[in-house]
C-alpha cells in the first residue's frame, strides 16, 4: 500500500516540508490527521515569514498582520479549492479583501467627487 506522503506532493519546497513535518504521516502510522487544516497551513506559512516581519518597522509590521488576518477571512472556499500551492489560495483571499476595500472607498467618494470646490 503506497504511503501517504504522495498526498504531500504539491509541497516540494523543502523549506514548507521541514514545517509540515508535525502533520506529515510517519511511514508505518495508520491514523491522525494526514491534511492539514487550512488555518494551519496559513499558521506555517506565516511562520516562514517570521524574520521578514520582525525586519518591518512596527507599523508595517501591522500591516504585515491584517494581510494575512485577511486570508483567514477566506477559510472554507481555500480548503474547497485546495489549489497544489496553498499560498495561491492566501494571496487571492487577500486580494478580494483588499478588493472590498478599495470598493468600499470608491462608493463612499463617489459623491464627493461630483461636489464642487468651494474657493
Amino acid at each position: 500500500m503506497p504511503t501517504n506522503k504522495a498526498h504531500f506532493n504539491y509541497f516540494w519546497n523543502p523549506g514548507r516540508r521541514r514545517l509540515l513535518r508535525g502533520f506529515l504521516p510517519e511511514e508505518n502510522h495508520c491514523m491522525g490527521r494526514t491534511v492539514p487544516t487550512f488555518t494551519n497551513l496559513i499558521d506555517l506559512e506565516l511562520s516562514s515569514w517570521a524574520k521578514f516581519r520582525r525586519g518591518l518597522r512596527k507599523e508595517d509590521q501591522d500591516v504585515f498582520d491584517d494581510i494575512f488576518r485577511a486570508a483567514k477571512l477566506h477559510l472554507a472556499e481555500n480548503f474547497y479549492a485546495m489549489r497544489a500551492v496553498p499560498f495561491e489560495s492566501m494571496i487571492m483571499s487577500i486580494i478580494i479583501e483588499q478588493q472590498k476595500t478599495i470598493r468600499k472607498l470608491k462608493e463612499e467618494i463617489g459623491p464627493l467627487s461630483h461636489k464642487p470646490l468651494s474657493k
